[in-house]
């Protein structure tokens, strides 16, 4: 119980402040492989009047943290998340999974991969966007 209040209070103080800073932008969480998932489509149908935004002013930059190689099984490590939202598991397609380990087709694979994600996202981008990848060395 002491556990469970502990995180409670801070968990409550975390959505408050998010609240206080928080400003009035459109977010959308997009399920699918992420090397040709069809974004304006899915914006389009979700909400259509963003849709037409992203479609005229385009995407400034992204922020993200691929995965490393061979480090993680990302999928098997949220398998509850897939159980609980009933999405189906793609582990096979996966970028740079622990279980092809970090060899050096493993590592052929994963620039591939990446550069796949980072292709299907430029063609959304505006003409001057910025790109910041965390990443592992």
């Amino acid at each position: 119980m002491k556990w469970w209040k502990t995180y409670s209070k801070d968990t409550v103080q975390r959505l408050l402040q998010f609240n206080s800073l928080r400003t009035p932008t459109y977010q959308s969480c997009i399920t699918g492989d992420s090397r040709n998932v069809d974004i304006a489509a899915i914006i389009e149908k979700q909400t259509p009047d963003f849709g037409k935004l992203l479609g005229t002013k385009k995407i400034n930059g992204i922020f993200s943290s691929p995965p490393y190689v061979g480090l993680i099984d990302y999928h098997e490590q949220h398998a509850y998340a897939y159980d609980l939202f009933d999405f189906e598991r793609n582990d096979d397609k996966e970028i740079g999974p622990l279980f092809r380990g970090q060899g050096k087709n493993a590592k052929e694979n994963y620039v591939q991969g990446i550069s796949g994600v980072l292709n299907n996202c430029k063609k959304y981008f505006a003409n001057d966007y910025n790109v910041f990848l965390v990443a592992q060395l």
